[in-house]
């Protein structure tokens, strides 16, 4: 296996991204927003360095429906009903070289000495979280009061992670890879002014 040389003291890594987003309306009624964003780290392995994270919202003014003016007008001034859903990466308390090989070369003053500190995980990868929400924005008696019902739900997955293994099997005895995952059940939320 090719090692990279260690220096101690030393870090760099990089970072790429690209954004694109199209926003689109139709009659001051429903708007529609779809964002893409990809990222490129030089801190992931070789076979993964970029994730790709999409975003998608969606929200109808309801109380531009002249049906539902004509039923509710009398109470309510707006109402909304808004949907999202959307992927984040994270390359959080990931070191620089945490997907490479890496070894150390030095003279204690017996003659040169390699020492193994890290085995590489070219397929490293980044963590990813989803997050869904539907709500509902209104407001009543002409702004007097108004408010947001939410519901949302989160989920973290490919969770980047240093394991210990035996220094039989992995230089270092250590070693970044992704595991697990992690979920928000459904949670409500309420809001007002």
């Amino acid at each position: 296996k090719n090692y990279a040389k260690f220096v101690p003291g030393f870090d760099k890594n990089t970072l790429q991204s690209f954004f694109g987003r199209v926003n689109y309306s139709i009659s001051d009624k429903y708007f529609l927003t779809a964002t893409l964003r990809a990222d490129g780290s030089s801190k992931f392995g070789e076979n993964n360095r970029y994730g790709v994270f999409p975003a998608f919202a969606f929200k109808w003014r309801a109380m531009q429906e002249e049906s539902v003016q004509k039923l509710l007008g009398n109470v309510l001034s707006d109402l909304s009903v808004r949907a999202n859903y959307g992927v984040l990466g994270s390359q959080d308390n990931l070191g620089s070289y945490a997907a490479l090989n890496l070894q150390q070369t030095f003279d204690p003053g017996t003659g040169s000495q390699t020492r193994f500190i890290q085995q590489g995980n070219p397929d490293l990868r980044w963590e990813r979280t989803s997050t869904s929400n539907i709500g509902l924005d209104f407001t009543i008696f002409n702004g007097i009061l108004s408010g947001t019902f939410d519901v949302y739900e989160k989920l973290t997955k490919d969770m980047l992670f240093q394991y210990s293994v035996s220094p039989a099997l992995v230089p270092g005895g250590r070693i970044w890879a992704n595991g697990g995952s992690i979920s928000t059940k459904p949670r409500r939320s309420v809001g007002g002014t």
